[in-house]
């Protein structure tokens, strides 16, 4: 998993948005992904990073953390 999140990270950063960049790439690009295995396993792999996204990010542009504290840079 650390591999993709290095691949796939935008200035050091996964967000919804680079995860979905990274899906579009697969679908447009899949010879570009075969190193992650098939296509389905690839699509699975970025499924498991929006969902460790979902469960473990934190907004760290100001906003709330997902503990409910504020976020103060």
């Amino acid at each position: 998993m650390p591999s993709l999140a290095g691949r796939i990270a935008i200035d050091n950063r996964i967000d919804a948005s680079a995860i979905g960049i990274a899906v579009n790439d697969l679908r447009r690009n899949p010879e570009r992904w075969r190193d992650r295995g098939s296509y389905e396993e690839a699509l699975q792999e970025l499924k498991f990073m929006w969902h460790v996204l979902v469960r473990y990010g934190e907004i760290v542009d100001g906003g709330w953390r997902r503990d409910g504290q504020e976020y103060r840079s």
